[in-house]
């Protein structure tokens, strides 16, 4: 940058006030982000021509107690024209007209009302300029010029836009596990139960000498953690198993390595076991999935309870699940004790088995969870969606016929009906998200063309390339859910130059204004004044929370006051 250009700025506010030249009492240019650098920075006198003066930035200062930001429009050798704006307590600032001319060392101010005289001595650097005036004042038989104290004017500038980092969106650690994490105790048939390559009899089988008397149960839990990470707080990420609420485990492959691959991204990834098991009938298969519900609930709650210890953010907790398991991440979020299903309740020989967050452990913590990855999962029914709001992002094989992708009853593969027998109607992911986009809630399908129960594991039950696409658009969804909805901007009520951030509680805050100048800022807050000459008016902002979480915010501003 030229010297010239910000001294030049120092003599068009001199004159502005007629010579009421000042020290900067006035906050504004103190608060200005090149205040300290121009103090600092060794000053250089400038010369009469202002052919280098730049015409692109705006500077800020103060004079006669009052605060200022000048504009520069056209320069030349001995002249200078451009705008300034007296800034007051209004939220839009009306530009003046004023034109400068230097010759033979008297320096000629003009406004659409005024012009007058003066000298000026300028000094500046690349932060800003200092100058002082001299008027012709008499004084009994002769006439001498009285100088005025130094005046100062920084350069303005924003703050740089942050560089997004690739926590979150590319896997960045190496990762640690905490195993069989005892999270709570209840009374079940078995929670664990590594049933991979078997037939449906060969199963039924296996757990029938199981299911006649239930044991009081240790609830289990891995935690994967990113290595070397210190971040003050992480997202969460909560997987459960499928198999029917019968076979299933926390180390099963796929989830093995979401977790894995969830926690090299920085997240906090869990997988835990749940109560499996059940007779022969449809309440005792209705009982078992709202088992399965009160473990992930207790699950969660001890999570959250222990947040300090894993640097858990518990604003930004995940669930996804397959199968049965997704089942009970929609249930985790969905159902509510009221709608608990009938046979959960005391019946005859059945004990009840209490409300969604009285078992497994005594903890009381509340949560709210922020988005649901559902892998071929199902509702009980569409109107539990109105319990929450809760984005969904779902992957379902449209020819499943042990959950529906549509609407219908489970394994409608097995001949005799045995479904209907056994199993209520369900909802599939295609019910879910039509009637998400009906209540205009966010929600994302993937249909999976052909495909049937389980796509995402070859015929060895190891992961295929639809695990990997699955990955991909969890990280990204939920990625979207924590940077795109997690702050706001709002007006602050009753100071109309003044906005807000919905949430404080961040790392660091980056402000930006096109059409107006930032006056003072802070992680909470910002001070703007709007040129009402500038073709439009928006505020930005951008940050990163605790977790390191990235986001943005912009609004447009309206001569109204309001936020558009």
């Amino acid at each position: 940058m030229n010297i010239n250009k910000v001294y030049l700025v120092v003599i068009m506010f001199v004159m502005i006030l007629l010579g009421l030249g000042c020290t900067p009492k006035n906050p504004t240019v103190r608060k200005a982000k090149n205040y300290k650098k121009l103090l600092e920075t060794p000053m250089q006198e400038i010369s009469e021509n202002y052919s280098d003066v730049d015409t692109t930035n705006y500077y800020i200062g103060e004079l006669g107690g009052k605060s200022y930001i000048v504009y520069f429009l056209q320069t030349d050798s001995g002249k200078l024209s451009g705008y300034y704006y007296p800034i007051g307590e209004e939220q839009f600032i009306e530009p003046h007209f004023f034109e400068l001319t230097t010759k033979r060392k008297l320096t000629t101010f003009k406004t659409e009302d005024t012009s007058f005289k003066i000298k000026l001595e300028l000094s500046m650097n690349e932060y800003g300029f200092v100058a002082r005036y001299a008027e012709k004042k008499k004084t009994f038989i002769f006439n001498r010029y009285v100088w005025s104290d130094d005046i100062m004017f920084a350069l303005y500038s924003e703050e740089d836009t942050l560089a997004q980092i690739d926590r979150y969106r590319k896997p960045l650690y190496e990762v640690e596990v905490e195993k069989d994490i005892v999270y709570g105790k209840a009374k079940g048939y078995w929670n664990s139960f590594n049933a991979e390559g078997e037939n449906y009899g060969s199963i039924l089988k296996k757990g029938f000498t199981q299911s006649f008397s239930q044991e009081n149960l240790d609830l289990k839990m891995d935690i994967y953690l990113p290595k070397n990470d210190d971040v003050e707080k992480r997202p969460l990420i909560m997987f459960l198993h499928g198999g029917a609420f019968y076979i299933g485990h926390k180390e099963t492959e796929p989830i093995v390595k979401w977790c894995n691959y969830f926690a090299s991204l920085g997240y906090v990834a869990v997988s835990i076991d749940y109560r499996l098991g059940f007779q022969l009938s449809k309440n005792s298969i209705e009982r078992a999935g709202y088992k399965a519900i009160q473990d992930a609930h207790a699950a969660m709650r001890y999570l959250v309870e222990n947040a300090q210890e894993y640097r858990i953010d518990t604003s930004l907790l995940f669930v996804g699940g397959t199968s049965a398991g997704s089942i009970t991440a929609l249930s985790l979020v969905y159902m509510t004790n009221d709608s608990r299903p009938e046979s959960s309740y005391k019946n005859g020989l059945l004990t009840d088995l209490g409300n969604i967050e009285s078992s497994g452990n005594k903890i009381k913590e509340d949560f709210r969870i922020r988005a649901i990855a559902n892998m071929w999962g199902a509702v009980n029914s569409l109107d539990m969606l109105h319990n929450a709001q809760v984005p969904i992002i779902s992957f379902h094989g449209d020819a499943d016929q042990v959950v529906p992708f549509g609407e219908g009853f489970p394994f409608s593969e097995i001949k005799g009906n045995l479904g209907e027998r056994f199993f209520n109607k369900m909802y599939g992911s295609a019910a879910i998200q039509e009637k998400l986009l009906q209540m205009g809630r966010r929600g994302e399908l993937h249909i999976l063309e052909g495909k049937g129960h389980g796509p995402h594991v070859d015929a060895n039950y190891h992961p295929n390339d639809i695990f990997y696409f699955i990955q991909d658009h969890i990280s990204q969804f939920f990625y979207k859910e924590m940077t795109q909805y997690q702050r706001n901007i709002l007006n602050v009520p009753g100071q109309p130059q003044w906005y807000s951030l919905s949430s404080s509680d961040n790392k660091q805050v980056v402000w930006h204004a096109r059409g107006g100048i930032i006056l003072e800022q802070s992680q909470e807050k910002v001070k703007v004044v709007w040129f009402t000459n500038a073709p439009s008016h928006k505020l930005y902002v951008e940050g990163y929370m605790n977790s390191d979480v990235y986001f943005s915010d912009q609004i447009s501003i309206s001569r109204d006051l309001s936020i558009n």
